[in-house]
């Protein structure tokens, strides 16, 4: 029977509720799907107790997580308001829990509520409560205690109110992240150690506590002296200028018509020739990738000291001028901004990973470049040592860089042994922090991916089958096996592996390494995922630097493409996995026409370069150390001549494999 055409008109449109926009694109709020988009919401929520404890209120925070795979977080601030607002006419559960964009930190009528607030969207717990199966506040504030309970972003208990005994305020937050939202949600120890450890860092006197039942014992951390004992801590004793502390306050404006905002600024930094390190913090989020406050590090310290050395003679009529580079050699430096109001903090998307503030990085630069003004007058013995190591660094780096030059012209005369290894096709670009190099599965994917890539810094080596298991063979061995030491001659950086009678074969060296990135890419199945464990063990043995390091991606293949007609419009998307798949069809039914993916040989350049050569829109997985342990142990269980263990955990797991088919 044919179906009613619909008309357009004033009934056809719908608002989406805030609860399906967030759990039909969680990537929107988190960045991605997987763990990491998990580990930013655990983020946002200890973010709100350690906003707390800025305004004067905790000074110990207990995050646990659980054998279910759940998480809390506790603190003993003033505990979360949830009872009804009057001024908004609102309960405040509704507005805090499951409401985007309301918050009690947008109020500039009280800055000391929350001044120095990481968050300022009100986004953070009501994310978190759409995208977990199970999700449950507990607040003790005013004599009350208060308890509500969410199921998979719906209410599931009215807000219970009773009178406690309890001195201690607080707020208690429980969830159980979603598996219908996220791929995965087992947050490794080691990330979550090392958020705390920077969040110690960055709010001087917190105490944050952390249980796993992956840990021998709790962990805790506290840094009494903020970023300074940081800096201390990293040097020790291996420092020429021993660490400093630089702190101001101002206010301005990012642009003429912009609101002014306060600005707190808090620097430290040591000289050593041991360590080197350069942390920035604003508003107590870690910016990965820096923005402002590195732009305005590299730009005055290059200045200052470039000045200094002018003015004292320093330089030689053979030296060249100083880079960022030479000063970054020597340099162990943290800094920590306070932005007031939060709202005016230009932060580039909701990860928080940068920020692009103009008078934040016009001032610092001012403000460092003034700070080591002063010390060239009342130290200059200090600035003396600086002056001349970062010659030294300069100048070494200099003779480097010649010697690199003559050494690529006698390899240019010789012949190139790249050009020996069959199938390869390397990029044009000598901008080894672009280049990116792709192992890819079969030999026939290298057509399409030769099309979709970027040539000028995508290389590519297509896998001829499976290939040598590293895990266990001989250093003779992986030597005769062609394909193995192709990689590591690709790679540029040579290998760590004993060979008797001799020290090491392939003297590793990472600086030689030619690509800023290695992207491993195979089709979405077994034998697939098969090859990335081969790729995986190959490097963790060889070169475990490049992964420790974070050199180390997979790209993730999508497992079906979606075709739809919407408003005369033709859209593809694709889905990942099962569960999206099952989610698009349940929301888009007939007009969703899907195909398979049956590996990259098959996959159209157009599919190729959306889904692994832009970068704007593939989908990457960092490899971790802990990855490459597991793949090491799935390739020793189904590989190793014992049987039992193989047997065993077939057993053990066939079960989940029977209900995801039968799902």
């Amino acid at each position: 029977m044919a179906k009613t055409k619909k008309e357009y008109g004033n009934d056809s449109i719908i608002k989406h509720e805030e609860r399906e926009k967030v759990r039909n694109h969680i990537s929107t709020w988190t960045g991605t799907s997987d763990k990491q988009g998990c580990f930013h919401l655990l983020n946002e929520i200890i973010a709100n107790s350690i906003d707390e404890f800025k305004a004067g209120y905790g000074t110990e925070i207990i995050v646990k997580k659980y054998e279910d795979g759940s998480y809390s977080v506790q603190d003993f601030g003033r505990g979360l308001p949830l009872d009804y607002n009057k001024k908004s006419k609102e309960w405040n559960y509704v507005l805090v829990l499951e409401t985007l964009f309301a918050s009690g930190k947008y109020d500039e009528g009280d800055v000391s509520f929350y001044e120095n607030s990481q968050g300022l969207n009100g986004v953070g717990l009501t994310v978190t409560q759409y995208s977990s199966s199970h999700f449950e506040v507990t607040s003790i504030r005013d004599g009350y205690e208060y308890n509500i309970k969410y199921k998979s972003g719906n209410r599931a208990t009215d807000l219970n109110k009773k009178k406690t005994k309890s001195k201690k305020n607080g707020t208690f937050v429980h969830w159980l992240p979603d598996l219908e939202i996220f791929d995965e949600i087992d947050i490794d120890d080691e990330e979550i150690i090392n958020y705390l450890n920077a969040q110690a860092i960055v709010n001087g006197g917190v105490k944050l506590i952390y249980e796993s039942p992956t840990l021998d014992e709790q962990y805790s951390v506290i840094y009494p002296e903020g970023i300074l004992g940081r800096v201390k801590e990293l040097v020790g004793e291996n420092y020429f200028i021993e660490p400093l502390l630089w702190t101001t306050n101002t206010s301005g404006k990012d642009r003429a018509d912009k609101p002014e905002y306060k600005l707190n600024v808090n620097i430290a930094l040591a000289f050593s020739n041991k360590v080197q390190h350069r942390q920035f913090f604003h508003n107590s989020s870690d910016l990965i990738y820096g923005g402002s406050p590195q732009k305005a590090l590299e730009q005055a310290s290059v200045e200052a000291i470039d000045k200094y050395i002018k003015k004292t003679g320093k330089y030689t009529k053979t030296d060249q001028p100083i880079s960022f580079e030479d000063i970054a050699e020597s340099l162990v430096f943290i800094s920590s901004c306070f932005q007031t109001p939060a709202k005016t903090i230009a932060f580039e998307g909701q990860t928080k990973f940068a920020i692009s503030n103009k008078y934040v990085r016009d001032f610092m630069a001012d403000f460092i470049k003034e700070q080591f003004e002063k010390l060239s007058i009342s130290a200059p013995e200090e600035m003396d040592k600086i002056a001349n190591q970062i010659l030294i660094n300069s100048r070494s780096r200099y003779e480097a860089e010649t010697q690199r030059k003559l050494n690529k012209q006698k390899r240019t005369a010789k012949s190139n042994l790249l050009d020996r290894i069959p199938d390869f096709t390397d990029c044009r670009s000598k901008n080894t922090d672009e280049r990116e190099i792709f192992f890819a599965e079969g030999k026939s994917a290298k057509g399409s991916l030769l099309t979709a890539r970027f040539p000028e810094f995508q290389a590519i080596y297509p896998l001829r089958g499976k290939f040598l298991n590293c895990l266990k063979a001989s250093p003779n061995e992986i030597l005769k096996s062609e394909i193995v030491t192709n990689i590591i001659k690709i790679l540029g950086c040579g290998m760590n592996l004993e060979v008797k009678g001799k020290n090491k074969a392939g003297n590793f060296d990472i600086s030689k390494l030619q690509y800023g990135k290695i992207l491993l890419a195979s089709d979405a199945d077994d034998d697939g995922a098969h090859i990335n464990c081969l790729l995986i063990t190959l490097l963790h043995r060889l070169c475990p630097e490049l992964i420790k390091q974070g050199y180390v991606y997979i790209v993730k293949m999508p497992l079906y493409e979606t075709y739809r007609k919407e408003k005369g419009k033709e859209i593809f998307e694709y889905a990942y996995s099962d569960k999206e798949l099952t989610s698009m069809l349940n929301k888009y039914g007939d007009k969703l026409k899907v195909q398979r993916n049956k590996g990259l040989g098959e996959m159209s350049s157009d599919v190729m370069h959306d889904v692994a050569m832009n970068k704007e829109t593939r989908k990457l997985i960092r490899v971790t150390i802990s990855d490459a342990k597991k793949a090491a142990a799935m390739l020793e269980l189904f590989m190793d001549k014992e049987v039992p263990p193989r047997r065993k955990f077939i057993e053990e797991n066939s079960y989940r494999f029977i209900d995801e088919a039968r799902n």
